[in-house]
């Protein structure tokens, strides 16, 4: 409680867990709002403005490729069922 006033940290609580993260050999960094989960690049808010054509171009052949990589069987060698 001390240690939280001196620092000026509203919440004893908060110290607490970080020591408890400290004497665990636990990273201090900041998760909120990351989904660690998730591999891809794509993640959010897609993009809609461009500098130029041929970054926008290199942007959509990339979300094809990463689509066709992690759905294989949607994409039958550039021919689509019948």
């Amino acid at each position: 409680k001390a240690i939280a006033k001196e620092l000026g940290i509203p919440s004893k609580t908060q110290v607490l867990q970080w020591v408890r993260k400290k004497n665990k050999g636990e990273g201090f960094v900041d998760q909120r709002g990351k989904n660690g989960s998730s591999d891809t690049p794509f993640v959010g808010r897609p993009r809609t403005k461009f500098a130029t054509v041929e970054e926008e171009r290199d942007y959509l052949k990339a979300q094809v490729e990463y689509l066709k990589k992690r759905n294989p069987n949607l994409h039958l060698g550039g021919r689509y069922g019948k």
